[in-house]
């Protein structure tokens, strides 16, 4: 046997063998499953396909309700339709070769089922693969479908935001031009009630600003009637203290083995009433003016009276003046006067019957200004203004010279420590002479005594006054020891006494003038007085 003929069989003999084991391998397989495997895959895959074809159909028969299909629509409606047919014909050849489950002759059934497997096996894969091609072109058709519906909807998207953009634009100008047209109408309706409330007002509010006007200068009036001319002669007639001098008093920590209240401490959370004491000539009137005019007491008082208004009022008495600057009425007067000159709106109720008669016509205003100077008047005004002070506001007097008032001190003692104690808004510092009648008046009350407190200023003043004299330089060059024995001389037979101490060094210079020798100057030291009351 040739070997052409022998391949031949041998092939065919392959085949055979080969057509055998499928044919083994599918009865085997319709015996336990009652269908192939392989049909069952593809079964299910074409019963979803028919499934979604018919899923389709369906969508595009309801749009056809709505009107007529385009061409692309129809077009798959016929796609569908051989799908569905192909995909039934196909499932139609499967069930051929499945088992009846009531058949007895299982195996026989399953081996005769096999061979028609095997059989129609090129046909079942044909016409599988034209369910697969027209798939594949259902799913391209539907894709390029979606594509040209989602291109329409765009567009007409673009087309529905153009138009709602011109409509709000419209809305926007009519709205604008609403507005202008309104605020129009409200700036007329506006400029027509003002010209009538003006039309209808103008002789109420000439009425209104013509009382105000004439009550303000009437306020304006009082207060004013208040001053008198010599209200500030006494303060400006005491001499300033010389320079380094009264500094102490605003010093934290009291000078050692002097006994006296901390002014400063008082100044700053003191009450009541401070009571400066010294000798006659001893500096008290100068102290004072020194502290009422220092920015450091201002400074200290308005640690006291934190976040309320604080008032400083000052009166100096003086017995060598006019009688208004020695008496309780002038010293009324000027307090009322420092403070009404800040509130004039206080006038009406500090003085409430002047005010009437002051805003009647028919009353003659010379008359009211000697009933404002009446000494029961400003009495009563004060302690009305004392009354009236609000808790918002404190004040701190400085009264000098208490014993130059020309009254009964008893009784003026008395009113200044009644006042002290009438409300904690109000403080004082007052000076006088070391009198009995004060003494006991102000007994256990912050104080000092001047003179214990002035050696140190007193020094400081002979030693500016006589060694910045060129002849006194001379003489100190000249004998050392006994120009400075001449200087203690003098500071210390002072005794506290300033104004004894400015005449004794007055008369000094006039003798440097002379040219005294240091001898000199000690005789013209001892012929004058040691006392002011020689």
């Amino acid at each position: 046997m040739d070997p052409l003929s022998a391949l031949d069989i041998a092939a065919a003999v392959a085949q055979l063998v080969q057509f055998g084991g499928s044919l083994v391998s599918k009865s085997q397989q319709l015996y336990r499953h009652g269908a192939l495997l392989d049909h069952i895959e593809c079964g299910n895959a074409t019963r979803r396909l028919i499934e979604l074809t018919n899923g389709v159909r369906s969508s595009w028969r309801e749009l056809e309700r709505l009107g007529d299909l385009s061409p692309d629509a129809k077009a798959l409606e016929i796609i569908c339709c051989v799908c569905v047919k192909l995909s039934g014909e196909l499932l139609s050849r499967l069930e051929k070769v499945q088992l009846d489950e009531k058949n007895t002759s299982r195996k026989w059934k399953s081996f005769r089922q096999a061979l028609k497997a095997v059989c129609m096996k090129d046909g079942v894969d044909s016409l599988a693969r034209r369910i697969a091609d027209c798939r594949e072109e259902l799913n391209s058709h539907l894709i390029a479908s979606i594509r040209k519906k989602a291109g329409a909807l765009l567009l007409r998207q673009d087309e529905v935001i153009s138009s709602l953009n011109a409509y709000a634009s419209k809305s926007i100008a009519a709205l604008l031009e609403t507005r202008t047209l309104i605020r129009e109408d409200l700036l007329n309706h506006r400029d027509h009630i003002f010209r009538k409330s003006t039309e209808n007002a103008s002789s109420t509010q000439s009425s209104t600003l013509l009382a105000i006007s004439e009550a303000q200068t009437i306020e304006v009036e009082m207060v004013q009637n208040l001053h008198f001319t010599m209200i500030d002669d006494r303060h400006d007639a005491i001499p300033e203290a010389h320079r380094q001098t009264f500094r102490w008093i605003f010093d934290e920590t009291r000078k050692e083995g002097c006994p006296w209240s901390n002014f400063r401490e008082w100044l700053r959370t003191g009450s009541g009433l401070y009571w400066i004491n010294g000798k006659a000539g001893s500096g008290k009137s100068t102290l004072m003016r020194y502290i009422f005019n220092n920015a450091k007491t201002r400074q200290q008082l308005n640690y006291w009276a934190g976040e309320s208004s604080l008032d400083i009022s000052g009166f100096f008495f003086w017995n060598s003046g006019s009688p208004i600057q020695r008496s309780q009425a002038g010293l009324l007067k000027s307090l009322l006067f420092q403070a009404l000159q800040q509130q004039p709106n206080l006038v009406r109720v500090v003085f409430p019957e002047e005010w009437a008669m002051y805003s009647s016509s028919t009353v003659n205003h010379t008359k009211i200004r000697d009933h404002l100077y009446s000494l029961s008047t400003l009495q009563k005004a004060f302690k009305r203004w004392i009354v009236l002070l609000p808790s918002s506001s404190k004040v701190c007097f400085f009264i000098d010279g208490l014993d130059e008032y020309d009254g009964d001190h008893e009784e003026i003692a008395e009113f200044f420590k009644g006042l002290s104690s009438r409300t904690s808004n109000v403080k004082l510092c007052v000076s006088s002479r070391p009198w009995v009648v004060f003494d006991d008046a102000f007994k256990g009350m912050p104080m000092l005594r001047l003179q214990d407190l002035t050696f140190d200023d007193i020094q400081a003043y002979v030693f500016d006054k006589l060694e910045g004299h060129d002849r006194m330089r001379l003489l100190k060059d000249a004998e050392p020891a006994h120009a400075a024995e001449l200087v203690n001389e003098v500071v210390t037979k002072a005794s506290g006494v300033f104004l004894w101490v400015t005449l004794v060094v007055k008369s000094l210079l006039n003798g440097l003038r002379n040219r005294d020798c240091i001898g000199d100057l000690r005789r013209r030291l001892s012929e004058l007085p040691s006392d002011l009351d020689k």
